[in-house]
Parts: structure tokens; C-alpha cells; sequence
């Protein structure tokens, strides 16, 4: 999908909690076009604004503008009603679309607002999507699962057309699923796909409310300009049938440690109609018999204070009148272990900085301890992450704190240890790089350079700084300290720093200075850790893929920490229970263990080792091996397969150059391969692809020893080396890496036969998709657009077994055909390579140049009458 050129750019400021709640609607009835209310009004602050003429469900005139439905934020023109219900019945017809871009669109919507009721832009969302007939020519489904999450779309091997003035577009939805149908005449409809929110499948995990908004969207995909969508025949019928509102899962008495988090779910479903299962907005969770602000989705999550001690927790769901309370759950608090020099670190993937701040992120899927208030740099992409502890000042006086973070974040500061006590003290509005204490990235609000730190802070606007004189603080006095963070796509990282008021400001890139003795991690003993599988001896070919695993058992908060071993000795960067290399000869009897352990507490496991015998292979030239996670998976990105922690891929292959287009949608793909430079030289990398990806090269044959040289952040056409997005940054030789060095300027100095380890990682959304590098002497001019991989025959190689057969299965046959019609020749064999066979088709004697596949077709002439 071509978003946005940053992919986590932001479109509006950090959201605020609210304490608004909804009103429930005391009663379902039938909706029709006369009687709801439609509001039409721009959502995200596009450049232009938008407008619309006529009324449902009467011909409409609708112009919007903004860069895009795409990202985590959105910028369009919305006519939209509130739909209170489960089961209701959208539809559209779209006369005509024009618009600035080749992707301006008009979208049937369903959004689910926050607590205001009122569209904005990070809204969760599901779309049935037009496109300009002169532009993307494509009718498909788009959806953000998230609130601030990334946006996604799928094709689901479809490819539709619209068929303006005649393009119908409808959304149904069944409880918990949506579905996305298209016709022609409002009467026929065919299904496009079913997208069940309750299910992880696309990302979503949590069913829609019953409450929605729901009607027709148009953005320019051009913040300066509009785009115009001619549509009539709006309407949303909500079925009358009345809830039977039923438990499905009940809340029981815990006890639990504080400072720790605790993760409470209610379930409620209407058995009145299939997939009822109830969202977020048609719950509210209640403390003490308070009810709790924003907290209204089915599973409720907090950091747990001590004078949660005996807190009484339930929750009513509510759907029209009828309503289901759960039972009431006592917790009982006990007091936690506390480990100096260290903070703890939670990873919540697929969730928005709202669900966190609201609760309703649910258990983390990781729990790490730091040794900093820093955390993992480019991790993933789309996740929420929280860092806790308690804060040791080291002297007494005013404090100044400051935060940095990509994407944004929130930092608050206790009056005491309790969580309970903590304010919110700073932001980071938009993101900031690394370490970046004083410099404001980009993004955010026009006062977001001064949210960075707690004494310019402000929580109206700039009109009061409620910390500018310093948060007066004791030394030896434990304050409760914690930041939660939200990553969109793209660089991501988490730092706090402090200061004295009367201190100068750290310097940009500064390490974090809350470390050792002034900070403290919070949790429970753990008791056991158990090594439930141990890693198996492997035989193996040189150049293949060997796996070790080890599984543990533990009653620890924190997840296991994970050190592989070579024969004794750390193998750097190797931390996950699983270890994946590929096998070279140099490691033939060598023994590989894991040291795992829980940091801090003392506990620690070895793995028995496991022995790798390796069979020496062969160096074949003119392959690449291919990696895929995919297709149709759009759960996994790039940043996860180059962390490692995307799992194996689905396809493993090899191609013969390192040039692939036009394959599927939604996956990962990873080529690598050596490349042998032909002269010794300076070199220079030109990277092309859609959507994005990052070219990594080794200073040897090393693949522990490559490095980032070229990336592309958003897409362009296939092969297009010198047009497009990022040209700069797709060519070696201009190439910044995120740290601001230059490591390809004036060339890369290569050696003649020697081999380098050369990878390319690219991740399609949908659409076209493409992934090709091209190289040349620096000072050579650079390939024109459209030139194939040079990437190809000798310059490249793998090593691999050695083939032992190669026969030809099915023969080329004798042809006639008449003058001028065409001839088709056709080769089958088998082998038991696992590269696959090169071809070269002849004409008597003489090779055909491009007739390299088993299938050699063309049109004869009088002059091939006799060929061979």
C-alpha cells in the first residue's frame, strides 16, 4: 500500500485520557435513512478541507483531502451516523472518483471512536475501499485493528475493479464480524472476505463495541489538494432483535505481588445472534464501586500498588437494556522483591499508547529486566512497551527529567513508591531519535519540543508548566517512576534522563543516567526454572540452515534470558530460545549449549549440548537462497524477521539473480547470497523495491558481520534505481544510516574473488511488489530505470551439496506449423539439486539469447524451416 513517506509519521498530538463515559442506548430499533442523523466533518486535520452536498440516501457530492486512510493516523473527509447494535446492514453506490493521486479514495466505513464519540484519526477501522479508475483501479478491503496501529489492506488473491457509475459497495456486520461485499446494482452482491475483529487473524483480538460510526470517507491521498467522490444510496439498517446478554468467562478472587501487572477479563456474549461477542465500549470494569475511567473493553489490566490490598474489582456489560454483571474479585496484595540496578520492561504487540493508558493492552507477551531506563532500539513495529521502577535521587533538591521515544510516550513520576501516586510529568509528542533529550524529531503538536522534559511540560496547551520550578525530591526516598511508549513502524526506542534544575541540559545521544544505585526493579521470587527440551545434535550440508531450541518452565514474572554458546564461549547476539545459522564447514564437531536464566535472581539453567556434524558442500554459482513469511501474513514485519524473532519462514527456495517482482501480498521475504566482486574496486549498491526494505552487506563472508548500506522506507516502481521515493538512501554511496554516518560514501572498497555476505529483507503490504539490487564501480554511471540485477551468474554463490543426478524427463518434439504462426518447445527434468536447473535453448547449434525457462516459445518464419 503506498502510504505515507514516513510509515510512522503522525497526523495529531498525544491523546488524553478521558473521563467521559457513553450513553447507552435503552433500546434497539431499526434504523432507516430518514431517521439517523449524518454528520459530515474532516478527521485528522487534512491540509484542505473537506465538504459534502445532498443528504442520504440521495445523491451526495463529497470532497475530502489529507495524505491518506494508511499509517497509524488518518486524514480524510467523513460523512458518517452512530450505529448502536450488533447486527446492521451498510451499503453505497459509487457514480464516480477523482481525485490528485493514483490512490485517492472513497471508502464505505465502519471507525470505533474513544471515549468522545467523535472520529479521529488513530481510530480502529474496517473499509470497503474504491479507487480512481485512472489511478489504482482496485476495489479491496483496508483496516487498522489498533487505535495509532498501522493500517493494512489485502487483496485476498481478489482482483476487482470498479465499475463506476455502477460500483456497489456494502459492509454487513454479524457480532464480532465484519464482512466486506461489492456488486454492481445494489441487489447481486458478492463477498469479498470476512474479517472476524474477536480473532488475531488480522491483528485485531478484540470485537467491535456495539456502538460504531459508520458511512462514506474520501480522501485526496494529497494534503493539498481534494479528492471528489459522486454517491448516493447511503444507508445502515440495524436489525431490532433484543440482546440475550450471557457470561462466558467470570472473574475469581487473586492474589498477586504489587508494583506488578494484573490482568482481570470478564467475557459477555449476545446469544441472540452468532459471533456476539461483546467489545470494547459495551463493558465498564468498577473498583471500590467507582468506575473506572476508559475502562470498558473485556479485559481490564493495572500496575497493582499496595493499597490495592483487599480492592474489590467487577464489571457490567451492557448492550441496549440488557446488562450482565460479573462476579466481585477480591485482590489480595503481597508485597514484591526489589532488585537494585535494574528497571523492568514490558512488550505489548498490537497494542495502541491508548490501550495501554486505558488498560486494555492485557497481558505482555514479553517481560524483560533493563539495567538502564533504555530501551530495545529497533525492536518491531506496531507494539506498546512500558518501563517501571522505582526512582533512588541520589542528593536532594529540584529534579528535571526528560524522555525520548519513537513514537510517542508518556513519563510519570510517583510522590512516593506507590503507583498509585505516580503524575504524569512529560511526553514525547511525535518521536525523537534515540537518546534525543533536547532535539524534537518531528511530529506532534506545535509546543511538542518543550513536552520533551518535565519542566517545560504542560498539560493545557502551554498554559500552565505545573514543574517548571523542579520536582522538589529527597535523597535515599523511593519514587515510583514509569514511561509507556507506542512504535507505529519504522526506528523505535525508549529513554529517560534527569537532571538537577540547577544542572546543565545532557547533550543529544547521552547515554540514560537512571542506572545502578539510583534505580530498582520490582517483582516476585521465582522458585523454578526448568529446562523442559534440550537442543539435539544436527548433521547437516555446508551452506544449509541448522536449528537448535531450548524450552524452560519457570514461575517467574520475568521471561527467561537466553546466552547460546559455541563450544564454551558466548555467540554474540544469539539470545532467543532458538539458535538459526547457516551450517559452515569451520563448525563441523563444534558444541553448542544455551545458559538460561532470570536476571536478577539468581537462577540459572545450562542446556546439555548438542554436537554439529557438517558435510562439506560445494560453491555453485548464480544462486540466491529465498526466505518468505507469507504470503496472505501481515503479522509479521520486517523489523521482526531482521531482530530474529519472526520465526521460521514459510517458504524456503532458491532463484537464480537477486531480483524478484510481482509475487503476492503481505509477506516478509529475506534473498542473500555471496557476492564476488569481479575487479577489485570501489563499489556502489543501488537498492529498488515495493514496499519497504533495508540492504545489508558484510565486510567479509561473514553474515555476523554485515552492516545497513541502502534502505527504502516507503516503495517505487519495479527496477527503478534512479526514480521514486528515496533515491538517495536506495544508493550505497548517499546512503545516511540512522546513526548519521555514511558507511558507502565514495564506494565500498571490495576485493577481487573474495566473498561477501549480502542480504536484502523487504516487506510487501499489497499491490505491486518488487525487490532487486544493482551494483557498479563508483564513478560508473548509475543503471537506467528498468535494467535487470546484474546480481546474477558468477558474481554470486552459495555453497550447497553437490547435485549427483540431472535427467531429462520430457524431450523437446518435432513441431510443424505453419509460416508466421507461432512454435512452443518444452523441456521437463529431474534432479535432485535442491537449486533449481539453469536453461539455455539453441537454434543449430547457437544459444538463444532470454531463452533461458523449460518452455521456449516464438513465431516462425520460412527462414526456421529445418532448424534444429
Amino acid at each position: 500500500m503506498r502510504g505515507s513517506t514516513k510509515p510512522d509519521a503522525q497526523w495529531c498530538g498525544p491523546m488524553k485520557p478521558t473521563h467521559k463515559l457513553w450513553a447507552v442506548s435503552s433500546l434497539l430499533v431499526a434504523l432507516t435513512a430518514g431517521a439517523q442523523t449524518w454528520t459530515g466533518q474532516d478527521v485528522g486535520n487534512p491540509g484542505i478541507p473537506g465538504s459534502h452536498t445532498g443528504t442520504p440516501p440521495g445523491q451526495m457530492t463529497v470532497t475530502g483531502g489529507g495524505a491518506d486512510i494508511w499509517g497509524t493516523s488518518d486524514q480524510f473527509y467523513y460523512v458518517y451516523t452512530t450505529v448502536d447494535g450488533h447486527s446492521w446492514d451498510a451499503k453505497i453506490r459509487v457514480h464516480d472518483l477523482q481525485g490528485p493521486d493514483w490512490w485517492t479514495k472513497c471508502e464505505l466505513m465502519v471507525r470505533v471512536p474513544d471515549a468522545s464519540g467523535l472520529p479521529q484519526g488513530p481510530d480502529p477501522f474496517i473499509a470497503a475501499m474504491t479507487t480512481r479508475s485512472a489511478g489504482q483501479n482496485q476495489v479491496a478491503p483496508q483496516w487498522r485493528a489498533s487505535r495509532g496501529g498501522d493500517a493494512d489492506w489485502n487483496t485476498f488473491n481478489q482482483t476487482v475493479a470498479p465499475t463506476y457509475p455502477n460500483t456497489w459497495l456494502r459492509l454487513t456486520r454479524q457480532g464480532s464480524v465484519i464482512t466486506m461485499w461489492y456488486g454492481t446494482d445494489g441487489v447481486n452482491w458478492t463477498k469479498y472476505a470476512d474479517i472476524d475483529t474477536a480473532s488475531t487473524q488480522f491483528g485485531f483480538g478484540q470485537p467491535f463495541p456495539g456502538r460504531v460510526l459508520v458511512g462514506v470517507a474520501v480522501t485526496a491521498h494529497n494534503n493539498a489538494d481534494l479528492g471528489t467522490a459522486t454517491v448516493s444510496d447511503l444507508s445502515v439498517t440495524v436489525s431490532p432483535a433484543a440482546p440475550n446478554l450471557q457470561v462466558v468467562r467470570d472473574l475469581q478472587n487473586q492474589t498477586v505481588y504489587s508494583h506488578t501487572t494484573v490482568t482481570l477479563t470478564f467475557q459477555a456474549t449476545n446469544a441472540a445472534i452468532a459471533n456476539g461477542s461483546l467489545g470494547v465500549g459495551d463493558y465498564q470494569w468498577f473498583k471500590n464501586g467507582q468506575p473506572i475511567a476508559n475502562a470498558t473493553g473485556p479485559t481490564y489490566s493495572f500496575v497493582v500498588a499496595p493499597e490495592d490490598n483487599n480492592a474489590q474489582i467487577y464489571c457490567r456489560a451492557v448492550l441496549g437494556s440488557a446488562s450482565v454483571t460479573s462476579t466481585v474479585a477480591t485482590l489480595t496484595v503481597q508485597a514484591p522483591t526489589e532488585i537494585v540496578g535494574m528497571l523492568k520492561w514490558e512488550y505489548y504487540p498490537g497494542v495502541s499508547l491508548f490501550g495501554i493508558r486505558s488498560g486494555a493492552h492485557g497481558r505482555p507477551a514479553q517481560i524483560r529486566a533493563l539495567t538502564a531506563f533504555d530501551g530495545p532500539q529497533n525492536f518491531a513495529d506496531n507494539y506498546a512497551s512500558r518501563i517501571s521502577g522505582l526512582f533512588v535521587p541520589p542528593v536532594t533538591g529540584d529534579y528535571v527529567f526528560f524522555i525520548a521515544a519513537d513514537d510517542d510516550a508518556d513519563l510519570y513520576l510517583g510522590t512516593n513508591a506507590s503507583p498509585a501516586s505516580k503524575r504524569l510529568i512529560a511526553q514525547q509528542e511525535g518521536w525523537s531519535g534515540r537518546n534525543n533529550w533536547i532535539t524534537h524529531g518531528g511530529g506532534g503538536s506545535a509546543i511538542a519540543w518543550s513536552q520533551k522534559r518535565s519542566d517545560t511540560w504542560s498539560p493545557d496547551g502551554g498554559m500552565n508548566q505545573p514543574y517548571n520550578a523542579g520536582i522538589p525530591l529527597v535523597a535515599g526516598q523511593k519514587y515510583w517512576i514509569e514511561a509507556v511508549h507506542r512504535e507505529g513502524g519504522g526506528g523505535d526506542n525508549l529513554g529517560v534522563y534527569f537532571i538537577l534544575k540547577s544542572s546543565s541540559d545532557p547533550v543529544d545521544g547521552e547515554p540514560s543516567n537512571l542506572t545502578n544505585g539510583v534505580i530498582r526493579m520490582l517483582t516476585w521470587t521465582p522458585t523454578t526454572l526448568t529446562i523442559t527440551r534440550q537442543p539435539q545434535s544436527v548433521t547437516q550440508w555446508e551452506g544449509l540452515d541448522v536449528t537448535f531450541s531450548v524450552e524452560v518452565s519457570t514461575d517467574a514474572e520475568l521471561t527467561p534470558a537466553y546466552q547460546w554458546q559455541r563450544n564454551g564461549v558466548d555467540i554474540p547476539g544469539r539470545t532467543g530460545p532458538t539458535l538459526t545459522m547457516t551450517a559452515n564447514i569451520a563448525d563441523n564437531g563444534a558444541r553448542y549449549r544455551c545458559v538460561v536464566s532470570i536476571p536478577g535472581t539468581g537462577l540459572t539453567v545450562t542446556s546439555d549440548e548438542a554436537t554439529l556434524t557438517v558435510h562439506q558442500s560445494v560453491f555453485i554459482t548464480g544462486i540466491v537462497r529465498r526466505e518468505v513469511w507469507g504470503p496472505n501474513n501481515s503479522s509479521v514485519t520486517r523489523v521482526m524477521v531482521e531482530n530474529g524473532q519472526a520465526g521460521p519462514p514459510n517458504i524456503r527456495d532458491f532463484i537464480t539473480a537477486f531480483d524478484v517482482t510481482d509475487w503476492a501480498d503481505n509477506y516478509v521475504q529475506r534473498l542473500s547470497t555471496w557476492f564476488v566482486p569481479p575487479t577489485t574496486g570501489r563499489y556502489v549498491f543501488y537498492l529498488s523495491s515495493d514496499d519497504d526494505s533495508d540492504l545489508f552487506l558484510s565486510t567479509d563472508e561473514n553474515e555476523a558481520n554485515k552492516r545497513l548500506i541502502a534502505q527504502q522506507s516507503s516503495w517505487n516502481g519495479t527496477r527503478a534505481w534512479q526514480s521514486g521515493l528515496n533515491v538517495t538512501q536506495r544508493n550505497s554511496d548517499t546512503f545516511v544510516a540512522p546513526d548519521g554516518s555514511m558507511p558507502g560514501q565514495g564506494g565500498i572498497p571490495l576485493t577481487a574473488g573474495q566473498r561477501y555476505y549480502i542480504e536484502a529483507v523487504q516487506h510487501e503490504g499489497g499491490g505491486g511488489d518488487n525487490i532487486a539490487v544493482y551494483y557498479t564501480l563508483y564513478g560508473e554511471p548509475a543503471p537506467t530505470d528498468g535494467t535487470p540485477s546484474n546480481l546474477r551468474g558468477n558474481v554470486i554463490g552459495l555453497k550447497l551439496p553437490a547435485p549427483t543426478s540431472l535427467s531429462i524427463t520430457q524431450q523437446p518434439q518435432n513441431t510443424t506449423v505453419r509460416a508466421w504462426h507461432p512454435a512452443v518447445f518444452t523441456i521437463g527434468v529431474a534432479t535432485d539439486a535442491i537449486y533449481p536447473p539453469t536453461y539455455q535453448w539453441r537454434r543449430n547449434g547457437q544459444p538463444i539469447a532470454n531463452a533461458t525457462s523449460t518452455v521456449y516459445s516464438f513465431v516462425t518464419s520460412t527462414n526456421d524451416n529445418g532448424a534444429t
